[in-house]
């Protein structure tokens, strides 16, 4: 069984303020609050909750970048995944993992791990750099290594590039390196899967000018 490390972004609901006033308007208020200010924004966050699953429903696995990702992985390695989401340090990127963990879990083949204590990352945002620096980045590798050194026996490792947002994929991209374990990518719109070449390091081709 393969253990397929998720991080969760915001095209959950981006995709869906496309279609949906109520998820637009909820979304904008809480889109960049840190996920220690969570009680404080139930009001918008229990809205945007219930629209977005009826978004789900309505759209299927194209609702967001997670899902689909997740489905094409699952049909490629034709085996049972359990999916680790990981969260950035956001109300937004919280709550699109706990809509995403319920959904997930309604897949034939695959069982989701999610903990809001543990998997939400501290720091890890996008409007910090410094704490992005000196605290998320840290505290991302940390939580990576006890995933990885938590694997039984009979798991591997690989990690899902698709989702989250682009300053944590160099920092997935050399820890999947330094494991040796596959990163994948759902290309684009399609349902297709790239596996990022598994071992490092890489033979390189240089082209005469």
């Amino acid at each position: 069984m393969t253990v397929v490390i998720t991080p969760v972004g915001t095209s959950l609901f981006n995709n869906g303020a496309q279609e949906n006033t109520t998820i637009n308007d909820t979304f904008s208020v809480i889109k960049d609050q840190r996920a220690n200010v969570w009680a404080d924004y139930e009001d918008y966050i229990e809205p945007l909750r219930n629209e977005s699953q009826g978004f789900i429903h309505a759209m299927g696995e194209s609702a967001s970048a997670e899902l689909q990702s997740t489905q094409a992985i699952r049909n490629e390695l034709n085996d049972n995944i359990t999916v680790h989401l990981i969260a950035s340090d956001t109300i937004a990127s919280r709550l699109a993992a706990e809509i995403l963990k319920d959904e997930l879990l309604g897949l034939p083949g695959v069982n989701v791990e999610f903990n809001e204590i543990n998997d939400v990352i501290q720091g890890l945002c996008a409007t910090d750099p410094n704490q992005f620096e000196v605290l998320g980045v840290p505290i991302l590798l940390e939580r990576l290594n006890q995933i990885c050194n938590n694997l039984q026996d009979d798991q591997e490792l690989a990690i899902n590039i698709t989702g989250g947002y682009a300053a944590t994929v160099p920092l997935l991209t050399l820890f999947a390196q330094n494991n040796q374990c596959p990163l994948y990518y759902n290309f684009e719109e399609t349902l297709s899967i790239i596996e990022i070449l598994r071992y490092f390091p890489l033979e390189l081709v240089v082209l005469d000018s």
